[in-house]
């Protein structure tokens, strides 16, 4: 019980940090969780992608995947996306996109729309014209 109590509460911590900006705060909760789990991953991810620390979100997902044997969910790869939209760095984002297709995450249309988003802001129209044609569900942000 101790030990998912205090996951609970440095999870809660690197969050908090995150939305106040306090990114070296929030590393440092971050690196001295001893047993991170997806919410531990994605709650630095998003703090990173948030505050246009992109490049660091990414090196964090690829330690994610070299190291750990937490898998991203729908969740992480929105915030992952997110970086790659925000560098428009369009081979990443087809990187991170086939990630979601082989591993077949979760695709809502929160994800979906992530895709959408990278491959628009990357300029790679006929690929998102292709995404946003298949997508089963779209909303206002489609």
């Amino acid at each position: 019980m101790g030990f998912v109590y205090t996951l609970l509460v440095q999870n809660g911590l690197v969050r908090f940090y995150c939305m106040r900006g306090c990114l070296g705060l929030a590393r440092q909760v971050f690196d001295e969780i001893s047993e991170r789990d997806v919410v531990s991953w994605t709650s630095m991810f998003d703090g990173y992608s948030k505050h246009k620390w992109c490049d660091e979100a990414v090196k964090l997902f690829d330690s994610m995947l070299m190291y750990s044997d937490v898998k991203p969910n729908e969740v992480t790869m929105i915030a992952v996306l997110s970086s790659c939209s925000q560098k428009r760095d369009l081979r990443l984002g087809k990187t991170f996109h086939e990630y979601v297709k082989k591993r077949n995450v979760s695709r809502s249309s929160n994800l979906m729309n992530a895709i959408l988003d990278m491959y628009v802001k990357c300029g790679c129209l006929d690929s998102a014209r292709e995404i946003f044609d298949t997508m089963g569900v779209r909303d206002m942000f489609s």
